[in-house]
C-alpha cells in the first residue's frame, strides 16, 4: 500500500513514530528525575511552572496558532519575522517585572521561596522555547513535519544528558537546588533545539526557488492570535492557581506540608505522565489536522472537512480506549516498576477516566481551531478550568475529600469541555456522529481489555516469575484480543488504513 505524502495521516504517522520515541525518552527522563531529584524537588518544579505557563500564554500561545494557519494558507514562511518581533516585545514586557519581583513571587504568590532559583532560570528557557515553537509552527503549516521531529528528539536526548551530568557533577543536597538543576537542563536542551531549527530553516530556504515571500500584515496575525492569547491567559491563570492551591488545600484538609508536597509531586510528576502515554499516538493528529482543516475551510470543501474530522475522532477512540483500559488496571504495577515509588500507582483508575475525556477534549479543541472557532475552543477550556478550581477549593479543603476532590474536578471539567467542543463541531460542519463505529465498538473493546489485563498478567507471572515480562506479555495478548474484537465488529483494517493514508 503506497502512502501519499500530502495526507493528514502520513504526517501523523511520522509524528506518531517520533512521539513514541519521545515518550520512551521522556520516561527515561522521568525515571532519572524521580530517582535523582525525588518527589519534593518535582513538586517545587511544578510549583514554579505557573510563572512559565502565564508568560507563555500571553506571549506565545496565540502567535504559534497564527503562524501555523497563515503558513498553511500561504504555503510560505513569510510570517516568521513578524511573529518573532511580536513575541520578543510581549515577552520582554512580562519577563522583566517577574525577574525584578521574583523574591515576592516565590514567597508570597507561590508560597515557597525555595522556587526562586527555578523561576529565574525558567525565564531564559521560555524565551528559547518561544523561538523554537515559532519555527516548529511554521514547519507544521507548510507540511515539513520532519524538521520539528528531528529537533524534538535531539532536544530530549540533550536534556536527559544535561540533567544527568548536572546532578552527577554538582550532587544537589536540597530539593530547591535539584529543582533549579532541572530548569538548567531545560535551558541547555532548548539552546541546542533552537540552533538546530535555525540551521534547518536556512536549509529549507536554500532548497526552494528564490522568491520574495509575502509577509502578512500585523492585523492578520493579531486577528488570529489575540483572542487565543486572551483565553489562554485566562485558562492558564486558572490552571496556575490550581497548581498553587492544591498543596495548600491538602494542608487545609489536615495533611502536613511534607505529605502534601509528596502526593502533589508524585501525582503530577509520575502518575499523570504515565497515564498520558497514549498521547504519543493521538496528539500527532492534533498537530497536522488543524492546517488541513484551515485549507478545507478556505476552499469551502465541506465533504473533505467532515471526512477528516470523522477519521480523526475514530482514530482517537480506537487508540484511547484500549490503552487507557490497560493502564487503569496495570498502571500501579507499571508505576512501581518504572519509578520505584509505590504511591505512584495510586488513583490510576479515576485518572485514566479523566485521560479519556482529556484526549477527546484536546482533539476536538484542535478541530475547532482548524475550523476557525478559536473562541469556542477557548471557552471550553475556560469552563473546564473553573470547574477544576471549584473542586480544588471546595472538594479538597472544605469537604475534606483530599486529592479525590481534585481528580473529580478534572474528570467533570474535561467531560464538560469535550461536550462544548463536539456540539460546536456538529453545529458548524453538520457532522453526523457514527456512534457505533466511532465510540461504542472501541469502548466495548476497551472494556474487554480492562477485564482481561489482570488475569493475563497473573497467569504470565505465575509461569515466568518476572513482573516486567508478565506486563509486556499481558499487553501483547490484550492488543491481539482488541484487534480481533474490532475486526469482528466490522472494521476492515486493510480498507480503513488504505483510506486514511491515501485520502
Amino acid at each position: 500500500m503506497k502512502i501519499k505524502q500530502n495526507t493528514v495521516f502520513y504526517s501523523a504517522l511520522i509524528l506518531t513514530a517520533s512521539g513514541s520515541l519521545l515518550q520512551l525518552l521522556g520516561f527515561l527522563y522521568r525515571i532519572l528525575l524521580s530517582r535523582a531529584a525525588g518527589a519534593q524537588a518535582l513538586a517545587l518544579f511544578q510549583l514554579a511552572n505557573p510563572v512559565y505557563s502565564l508568560i507563555y500564554a500571553c506571549s506565545l500561545s496565540g502567535i504559534t496558532l497564527a503562524v501555523t494557519r497563515i503558513c498553511a494558507e500561504r504555503k510560505s514562511t513569510g510570517v516568521i519575522r513578524k511573529a518573532f518581533f511580536i513575541f520578543a516585545v510581549i515577552f520582554s514586557a512580562l519577563a522583566a517585572p517577574v525577574a525584578l519581583a521574583s523574591p515576592f513571587v516565590a514567597r508570597r504568590i507561590l508560597g515557597d521561596e525555595s522556587t526562586l532559583a527555578t523561576i529565574l532560570i525558567l525565564l531564559p528557557c521560555l524565551f528559547l522555547t518561544g523561538i523554537e515553537n515559532i519555527f516548529k509552527s511554521a514547519f507544521h503549516g507548510i507540511d515539513k513535519v520532519k524538521f520539528p521531529v528531528i529537533s524534538e528528539i535531539t532536544e530530549q536526548i540533550v536534556r536527559i544528558i544535561a540533567v544527568a551530568a548536572l546532578f552527577f557533577l554538582l550532587s544537589p543536597a536540597s530539593p530547591a537546588f535539584s529543582s533549579a538543576l532541572i530548569a538548567a537542563g531545560m535551558v541547555i536542551s532548548e539552546l541546542v533545539s533552537v540552533a538546530l531549527l535555525f540551521v534547518m530553516y536556512l536549509f529549507y530556504k536554500k532548497s526552494i526557488t528564490p522568491t520574495k515571500e509575502s509577509s502578512p500584515p500585523y492585523s492578520q496575525i493579531a486577528h488570529i492570535a489575540f483572542p487565543v492569547a486572551c483565553s489562554s491567559l485566562f485558562t492558564r491563570a486558572i490552571g496556575s492557581l490550581c497548581t498553587v492551591l492544591i498543596p495548600q488545600r491538602l494542608m487545609a484538609s489536615g495533611m502536613t506540608h511534607t505529605a502534601a508536597m509528596d502526593i502533589f509531586g508524585t501525582l503530577t510528576g509520575m502518575t499523570v505522565p504515565l497515564l498520558w502515554l497514549p498521547s504519543a499516538f493521538i496528539f500527532p493528529l492534533t498537530t497536522v489536522i488543524m492546517p488541513k482543516l484551515a485549507i478545507g475551510m478556505q476552499n469551502g470543501d465541506s465533504g473533505y472537512i467532515r471526512r477528516k474530522i470523522g477519521k480523526t475522532l475514530h482514530a482517537t477512540s480506537l487508540l484511547a480506549f484500549p490503552a487507557l483500559a490497560f493502564l487503569a488496571v496495570m498502571g500501579g504495577k507499571l508505576a512501581l516498576l518504572i519509578y520505584g515509588v509505590k504511591s505512584a500507582g495510586n488513583y490510576t483508575l479515576p485518572l485514566a477516566i479523566d485521560a479519556v475525556f482529556g484526549f477527546f477534549q484536546v482533539v476536538t479543541a484542535s478541530l475547532l481551531n482548524g475550523l476557525g472557532m478559536q473562541s469556542r475552543a477557548a471557552f471550553s477550556v475556560s469552563v473546564s478550568g473553573i470547574i477544576s478550581l471549584a473542586f480544588i477549593w471546595f472538594g479538597i479543603g472544605t469537604l475534606h475529600l483530599g486529592i479525590n476532590g481534585y481528580i473529580s474536578g478534572e474528570i467533570i471539567g474535561s467531560l464538560t469541555a469535550f461536550l462544548i467542543n463536539i456540539t460546536g463541531i456538529i453545529g458548524r460542519t453538520r457532522l453526523k456522529i457514527q456512534w457505533r463505529n466511532w465510540l461504542l465498538n472501541p469502548l466495548f473493546g476497551g472494556i474487554l481489555v480492562f477485564f482481561c489485563a489482570k488475569p493475563f498478567y497473573l497467569s504470565f507471572f505465575t509461569f515466568l516469575q518476572n513482573e516486567t515480562a508478565a506486563v509486556v506479555f499481558s499487553a501483547a495478548v490484550c492488543t491481539v484480543l482488541y484487534v480481533i474484537f474490532i475486526r469482528l465488529c466490522g472494521v476492515d483494517y486493510k480498507k480503513y488504513f488504505s483510506s486514511i493514508f491515501t485520502d
